[in-house]
């Protein structure tokens, strides 16, 4: 594997040891940031996040949780799938099978790191497919959800509904949905909210129900999103074996975890603090308990 440069910072407080490096089995290499308690490490969590606009949304809450991980004993790995963020390669290496697939890659890395052979995983919004994947291959882990999608159709509504949005503040009229799909498969990939979306990626993206994973055995922590009903998911998984746990209420505005206060940082705001604490606390006493 080829190498790259590591950039350490240590937690003055804490002694949190980060690493922001890159790994991977195979070019190109994916980037990550590594979480390290100071003392022994008791287990060890993969945070699989969204792509492209979800990803920025939610970057500063994954991290959030990783610190506060890290410092009761927890090590994590936070990364950016092949072809997205800061990983290289191009962008039809991202669909939802290649951000599946390289769960492996990244338990594999913590695993060389820490020795730790316990593992959790923990999803935002379209990781929550990697995520559940991961459990359901590797049965009785602890599955921490933040807002899931119940299926990719949403995440496709949603971006395209955004797309209208932007689009009406300009002069131009926005193209039809059935037109920005004939584009995609057309020319290969478009752009919408300043994102590129591929072909690989659209074609991935139909149809799959995050229900269809089975994390039998699992303790399943959910926390919903806006007005997404997540009772079919929770029946799924309470019938295939899994002991899931809602965490907060769904609501019709967009859900506050994700929302915040744009004008206070998200460190300081006391129902994005509940939302990490209670998580870690959670995935603490799942992985240790």
């Amino acid at each position: 594997m080829a190498e790259r440069g590591t950039a350490v910072r240590v937690d003055p407080v804490s002694g949190v040891r980060e690493e922001i490096t890159f790994f991977g089995e195979r070019s190109p290499l994916m980037f990550c940031a590594l979480h390290l308690p100071k003392g022994e490490v008791n287990a060890a969590v993969i945070s699989c996040p969204s792509v492209h606009a979800e990803l920025i949304k939610s970057y500063r809450k994954d991290a959030m949780l990783a610190k506060a991980l890290a410092a009761i004993g927890v090590a994590v790995i936070r990364y950016h799938y092949r072809g997205e963020g800061n990983s290289e390669g191009a962008v039809g290496e991202l669909n939802l099978d290649a951000m599946i697939a390289s769960v492996d890659e990244a338990r594999s890395e913590l695993a060389r790191r820490t020795g730790v052979d316990r593992f959790g995983y923990h999803g935002t919004r379209l990781g929550s497919f990697p995520a559940a994947a991961a459990c359901e291959a590797d049965p009785g882990a602890p599955l921490l959800l933040w807002a899931p999608l119940p299926d990719t159709d949403v995440f496709v509504r949603e971006l395209i509904r955004t797309h209208y949005i932007a689009a009406l503040k300009g002069e131009d009229k926005p193209e039809p949905t059935a037109r920005l799909i004939e584009r995609v498969m057309e020319e290969g990939e478009i752009e919408l909210v300043g994102h590129v979306i591929s072909r690989d990626l659209y074609t991935s993206l139909q149809g799959r129900r995050l229900d269809s994973y089975r994390p039998k055995g699992s303790s399943v922590m959910l926390t919903p999103y806006g007005p997404q009903n997540l009772d079919d998911l929770v029946a799924a998984w309470d019938a295939a074996g899994a002991s899931v746990t809602v965490f907060g209420e769904s609501a019709d505005e967009e859900a506050w975890w994700l929302a915040g206060d744009a004008a206070q940082p998200e460190d300081g705001q006391e129902r994005v603090m509940t939302l990490v604490s209670a998580s870690a606390a959670w995935l603490l006493e799942q992985l240790t308990g």
